[in-house]
């Protein structure tokens, strides 16, 4: 049984979104979209974040279905969910309670958006070869440095800055209020899917930040042990847009005229359809199986040190992985059955694989997580 929220967010996508993508696909638009402020009034965002900040305390385990629901309708507004929960996280987690009072809360109620900053031109998804410092001065520390790709940020109340420091520990994780000094937005990327999702390029010049905005942990470890939640979420978004994918081919089929009968009686598109619902489902299953995991390494204390130590968990790097791959291999199967008009402009088929591209790639590409995997768990002996 699903949770209620998924039939507002039904509801929601009914009333604002679907049949509306190339609205949404437009890149020249610049967020926050009024259907964000939408969403936000109907408490439809955040819902992760804990009832005792003002949110809703739902499950990982829910949220499959939730974020599934949301980038059926529009790949752009699920793929924002994952870097807004890497960085709320991390301070559910390991945040002091002022930090969660300042900064979760006013997500929680307003709807407020918050953006990841880790990535990096030379290190990319090696992160221990960071170049951003972070310089003790005094009671605050002094950021430096350029960080190349960070989703939501010229909209984010927040940023979390992932920077290398001499002092102990080694990296830190800083919240940069958005309109502080020295915190500057360098350009919007132009990206080729999910366009209602922004990108940008960042640059920290003598930016300082005060002691109580420092994350009370190890930077990296607590990055590392946000990612799971957020790679669940992006396993739930190649769910949403593959079940969009189906529907649209289903449509189409029904419609198009082949030998005297129409495309949905072919045995051959039969065979295709049924390969593709068995590869949903299997991507289904296993954002499912993983964010049980999620769940029970997130919602307890010991569960958090544990999760602060051991970084990964096996599922879900399993799930946003299998969701990458199935997730546009169905789209690709289903851009065939369109033929020629599959390549245009015209049928938002193209807009779906462009969309469904992106789950493979943000939050670590497939070779780095083919390496965590071979490393962390293949049996050496």
């Amino acid at each position: 049984m699903t949770h209620p929220i998924v039939a507002e967010i039904s509801a929601f996508n009914k009333e604002h979104v679907l049949g509306r993508e190339k609205y949404f696909d437009d890149a020249e638009q610049m967020p926050p979209l009024p259907e964000f402020r939408e969403m936000a009034k109907r408490k439809l965002l955040h819902w992760w974040i804990p009832e005792k900040y003002g949110g809703r305390g739902i499950s990982f385990v829910d949220t499959i279905d939730i974020v599934a629901e949301l980038a059926y309708a529009e790949g752009g507004i699920g793929s924002l969910m994952p870097p807004t929960v890497l960085c709320s996280m991390q301070l559910v987690m390991w945040g002091t309670e002022d930090q969660k009072e300042r900064y979760l809360r006013p997500m929680a109620e307003q709807g407020t958006f918050a953006a990841m900053v880790g990535s990096e031109e030379a290190a990319g998804s090696e992160l221990l070869r960071l170049a951003t410092t972070a310089t003790r001065d005094g009671d605050d520390y002094i950021i430096n440095g350029d960080k190349y790709f960070s989703t939501n940020a010229d909209h984010a109340d927040y940023w979390v800055v992932l920077a290398r420091s001499k002092d102990n520990p080694s990296f830190k994780s800083l919240i940069v209020p958005r309109n502080t000094p020295g915190a500057i937005v360098v350009k919007r990327w132009s990206s080729i899917g999910v366009r209602a999702c922004p990108i940008y390029q960042l640059r920290f010049e003598n930016c300082r930040v005060a002691a109580r905005d420092i994350l009370p942990v190890h930077g990296l470890r607590a990055l590392e042990g946000a990612l799971n939640p957020s790679r669940v979420m992006l396993a739930a978004c190649a769910v949403g847009g593959a079940r969009r994918v189906r529907d649209v081919c289903m449509a189409y089929a029904k419609e198009k005229e082949l030998k005297k009968s129409t495309l949905v009686k072919n045995n051959a598109f039969i065979a295709k359809m049924g390969q593709m619902e068995m590869e949903i489902e299997a991507m289904y299953l296993v954002a499912k199986a993983a964010a049980r995991e999620v769940d029970e390494a997130t919602s307890t204390e010991e569960g958090r040190k544990k999760l602060l130590k051991t970084g990964t968990i096996k599922q879900a790097l399993v799930a946003k992985m299998l969701g990458g791959q199935l997730g546009y291999k169905v789209a690709e199967e289903g851009s065939k059955m369109f033929g020629g008009f599959g390549y245009t402009e015209e049928s938002i088929i193209g807009k779906l694989v462009r969309d469904l591209r992106l789950v493979a790639i943000m939050e670590a590409g497939e070779d780095p997580i083919r390496e965590m995997i071979f490393h962390r768990y293949v049996p050496k002996g």
